[in-house]
């Protein structure tokens, strides 16, 4: 009889570790895949902001250019949200509110560090301005999303395992 006892809390504790192995891993593989559709999300939105912020821009560079006289001091157009920077059409810059080494505009956006940049074709030239480069910080963005969301991954366990016990015990 004892070691009937010993082999049955051997197989339970199997099923158990099997249980919670395969949950764990179903957990990470959810996370994985809604962080994965969250960044997407987040970058979608940030390019949609950015495009906005880019007409503006331009808009302001097509007015500054407009109402240029010579010898005029020029304070281009800047952002409390974005950083942007301006190229001539050898990509050299006219203004830089940061720098980045060997900057390449012929991709539309590119990420680097924490950083995601946006590139846009200014035409025409305004103040001899060809690309105009926002860059948006996504450290803080990204670092929420991730917090969020091992959060919700050590919040809602328990409390689908005590929705399952009541509906399994629940006598109505």
């Amino acid at each position: 009889m004892n070691l009937q006892n010993k082999t049955i809390h051997k197989t339970i504790l199997n099923i158990v570790l099997v249980y919670l192995t395969t949950t764990i891993l179903l957990i990470v593989a959810l996370a994985t895949i809604y962080y994965n559709f969250q960044k997407k999300e987040l970058f979608s939105l940030t390019q949609s902001k950015t495009n906005i912020e880019a007409n503006n821009i331009i808009q302001q560079l097509q007015k500054l250019h407009l109402d240029y006289q010579y010898g005029d001091i020029i304070l281009y157009p800047s952002s409390d949200e974005f950083r942007s920077s301006l190229y001539d059409i050898d990509q050299k810059p006219i203004y830089q509110e940061f720098v980045v080494k060997n900057i390449d505009l012929t991709k539309k956006y590119w990420t680097f560090k924490d950083n995601l940049y946006f590139v846009y074709k200014v035409q025409p030239y305004y103040l001899g301005v060809a690309y105009l480069v926002i860059q948006k910080n996504q450290e803080l963005l990204i670092y929420n999303m991730q917090k969020n969301i091992i959060i919700a991954m050590m919040y809602n366990v328990p409390l689908c395992q005590d929705q399952y016990q009541i509906s399994f015990y629940s006598t109505s």
